[in-house]
């Protein structure tokens, strides 16, 4: 699917030309250097700026709004399930993988240090305000104009 979705990026860029340049190649390779789980961290640790610049970097790389949405979605929910079963004494890492529907357990102890001292009210602000971002993207807004107003609105007082 990935691959897939990078050739379709390639044949947008080159405007359906019959061959791919390197330039073109070269234009679209910086996309790799960010990706929305990264976008993800710097929300988390409250870098509403770099957050929206890695938007922005990652909308002129051509990646589908929507599908930056969905990554944060799940980041966001996996990162809030770890500490809402933190919160009631789970510690089966095992257990909270389940749960929180996260494949390999192992990843559960980079999670709980990414959320070491937020607490899930603000874990769930974070979903809230992505999902307002969802809402206005459905909605036409522009999705650099709505990334702006999702990630902004998560700076304001809840």
């Amino acid at each position: 699917t990935r691959l897939a979705s990078e050739w379709e990026k390639l044949a947008l860029y080159g405007n359906g030309a019959e061959l791919i340049t390197a330039a073109a190649v070269g234009a679209l390779i910086h996309s790799h250097a960010t990706s929305a789980l990264a976008v993800g961290d710097a929300l988390l640790a409250g870098r509403t700026a770099e957050a929206i610049a890695l938007v922005d970097a990652l909308l002129d790389a051509h990646e589908p709004a929507l599908r930056i949405v969905a990554t944060l979605s799940g980041q966001m929910r996996g990162w809030l399930w770890v500490a809402l079963l933190e919160t009631t004494g789970e510690t089966d890492v095992g257990t909270i993988a389940k749960a929180a529907g996260i494949g390999n357990p192992k990843r559960i102890y980079v999670m709980r240090k990414q959320i070491r001292g937020k607490a899930p009210p603000q874990l769930l602000n974070l979903l809230s305000r992505l999902l307002e971002v969802e809402a206005a993207l459905k909605r036409g807004t522009a999705p650099g104009d709505a990334f702006r107003g999702g990630f902004l609105l998560a700076d304001s007082p809840a």
